[in-house]
């Protein structure tokens, strides 16, 4: 991490994972991307750090109210944000990276990846070596990101609720 880096200090890891893999897209192109002004910017260069003890942002933001646990967003991306989640407490940040193509946009199970092209093979080749290394087969990763026992709506609610606290709150 950059010494200089605009920090976010969250409750776990679980909120790191929901940071990275939706919210700070929909911060600047998705839910919120129609808020006048450029309250987005300096969300897109954060670095959420796990640190408990210590919640908040290290930085000045324009906004910081978003409500991350609106209906309406968890409606359209709910479901990825738990099956990324999932993904993550189950095979780590490369299992979450590389496994995540196995899922559509609405966090529905695909299967490997058919389409054709150099960047489809070289997909391809980093799930089949993310398996190797988990010793996993395509099902069981199919289990787990569909797995509501390991990570539920509830828990996303729980973990957003607290990550807004974390936005509004300066660490110290």
């Amino acid at each position: 991490m950059n010494a200089n880096a605009n920090v976010l200090f969250v409750s776990n890891r679980r909120q790191v994972v929901l940071f990275n893999t939706e919210l700070q897209g929909q911060i600047s192109d998705g839910k919120w991307e129609n808020i006048p002004g450029d309250h987005w910017v300096i969300w897109c260069h954060v670095n959420p750090v796990v640190n408990p003890s210590n919640v908040g942002k290290t930085f000045w933001a324009k906004k910081d109210n978003y409500c991350l646990n609106a209906k309406d967003l968890l409606d359209v991306v709910g479901e990825r944000m738990m099956v990324a989640v999932r993904l993550d407490q189950s095979y780590g940040e490369e299992g979450q990276a590389a496994f995540s193509d196995l899922f559509d946009w609405d966090g529905n199970f695909r299967g490997m990846p058919k389409f054709v092209g150099d960047h489809w093979d070289k997909v391809r080749a980093k799930i089949s070596a993310q398996l190797e290394a988990q010793h996993a087969t395509l099902e069981e990763v199919e289990a787990v990101g569909t797995d509501v026992l390991v990570y539920d709506r509830k828990k996303l609610n729980e973990d957003l609720k607290d990550l807004r606290k974390c936005f509004k709150a300066d660490a110290r």
